[in-house]
């Protein structure tokens, strides 16, 4: 199965951190933001916790040409994973063509007036330039209760993802603001940082983690 990686705030960063703690590297889908890999082995919650710089991962449901991208397709595909009878969804879209971002900026309103239309309770949630951050994932429940699309645009394709997985925000505060003490003479290095730099050290180790995963071509 097909399965997708957001990353943060330093997406190159992040990269690296999964190619390391992978032994692959997922391949970019439409921008940094977004990667993709196969595999028939497939731990998403061990690698949420453990990737620092991957902000949400989940699987990827579907691969349709752009073109044939629309509300009604995206609905049908969210009715036919019932999750109770009114529909809470997010949807956040990634690509480098500017046209085809703007092209699709309507999206999300279309599927809720889709869903609107088949006599659906519906609740769109959204966020700043529309992208669904991680705490709004966990506090609304978007992994179970609800949905939280993401759609990756590469060339003239659209891989469409549903989120199974998001970065606890509040663990990485505890580790960061919640310590013991600070000690600003020998450092204050950000927790997430150093997750990210001892994952990298794990390039020097290709038998450390490889194993762990078996991983196809994406």
């Amino acid at each position: 199965m097909k399965h997708f990686f957001v990353y943060g705030a330093h997406p190159a960063l992040s990269h690296a951190e999964a190619t390391s703690v992978l032994g692959h590297a997922p391949e970019l889908i439409g921008s940094a933001w977004m990667a993709g890999l196969e595999t028939d082995s497939w731990d998403g919650e061990r690698l949420q916790d453990r990737l620092a710089g991957v902000i949400k991962l989940g699987d990827i449901v579907e691969e349709i040409p752009v073109k044939k991208l629309n509300a009604s397709m995206l609905a049908d595909l969210l009715l036919a994973r019932p999750r109770g009878s009114r529909v809470l969804f997010g949807l956040s879209i990634y690509t480098d063509d500017r046209k085809k971002s703007e092209a699709l900026q309507h999206l999300p309103i279309l599927l809720k007036r889709e869903l609107q239309d088949r006599g659906k309770g519906v609740r769109w949630v959204t966020g700043d330039r529309g992208m669904i951050v991680p705490a709004a994932v966990t506090k609304l429940d978007l992994t179970s209760q609800g949905y939280d699309l993401v759609i990756g645009v590469k060339d003239d394709m659209a891989f469409i993802g549903l989120t199974t997985h998001a970065q606890n925000a509040n663990a990485w505060s505890v580790r960061d603001y919640d310590r013991p003490f600070r000690d600003a003479k020998t450092g204050m290095l950000p927790p997430k940082l150093a997750r990210i730099m001892v994952n990298l050290a794990l390039a020097k180790r290709p038998s450390s983690t490889q194993s762990d995963l078996q991983l196809g071509a994406f």
